[in-house]
């Protein structure tokens, strides 16, 4: 009875009460992932796009056994990511673009908000603004990163993309990986709006990952469209790899 009253009196209040192992898809991934997994002891992270450092922050957390690979090209985001994370051995940060190529190329930065993107390319017409400044990227797959860097991996337990758009190049980066079931779970931003240009669009994604035997299972931290049409604008979906090991 004390039960009982407990959830009417939070009822009343707006609040729902739940056990953890009962919570809804999509509220909170970690649970997702241990529900589905339940025998996954979640050892590997690939940050890409840390920007700061909130994201690792955050999975250290989550997961605190987990090794954390964060990657940032832009060199002021970067310098902070180093600074957010200094103190914890098993975050390493990596000053590299992850994408569909290996080289170098320019763009354009502005400062280190979340929203840079390899999109940015520097246009000799047009003057900098404000912030701006043009940066020589050091980019690379992450099949190279794998094969070149002495990181002992044998699976990415979680592959976490936030790259403005930028999500699918970072796959097509990933392709000996993706057709070696090397990653468990993909956690990307994306976006339901076609007119949006700067979010990676969900079905596309969709579409990229199901030859590999990704499926979505949860769907997070969606942003309502303030543009009219009562839209959801973009969110993070959790993708799952399946396969008899599941």
């Amino acid at each position: 009875m004390l039960k009982i009253a407990a959830k009417r009196l939070l009822n009343s209040w707006g609040f729902a009460l739940y056990k953890t192992k009962y919570l809804p898809f999509g509220c909170d991934y970690k649970e997702d992932i241990n529900r589905l997994s339940p025998n996954l002891k979640v050892e590997i992270i690939f940050d890409v796009g840390a920007n700061l450092g909130q994201s690792a922050l955050h999975y250290r957390q989550k997961f605190p056994q987990a090794k954390i690979y964060s990657f940032e090209p832009v060199t002021k985001a970067f310098q902070k990511l180093q600074a957010a994370t200094s103190k914890d051995t098993n975050i390493f940060c990596y000053q590299l673009a992850l994408t569909d190529r290996d080289g170098q190329e320019e763009i354009v930065t502005i400062g280190t908000k979340g929203t840079n993107s390899l999109k940015a390319k520097p246009d000799p017409s047009l003057s900098l603004q404000n912030d701006q400044t043009v940066e020589l990227f050091t980019l690379t797959k992450l099949d190279s990163f794998l094969e070149n860097n002495l990181v002992n991996v044998e699976y990415i337990d979680i592959l976490k993309i936030d790259t403005e758009g930028f999500e699918i190049p970072v796959l097509q980066g990933a392709l000996n990986t993706l057709k070696a079931g090397k990653i468990r779970y993909i956690f990307a931003e994306t976006t339901l709006r076609n007119k949006d240009k700067d979010h990676t669009n969900f079905f596309e994604l969709k579409k990229f990952l199901e030859p590999y035997n990704f499926n979505p299972i949860g769907f997070y931290d969606l942003v309502p469209y303030w543009g009219g049409g009562n839209a959801i604008d973009y969110l993070n979906v959790l993708f799952k790899r399946w396969d008899n090991q599941s």
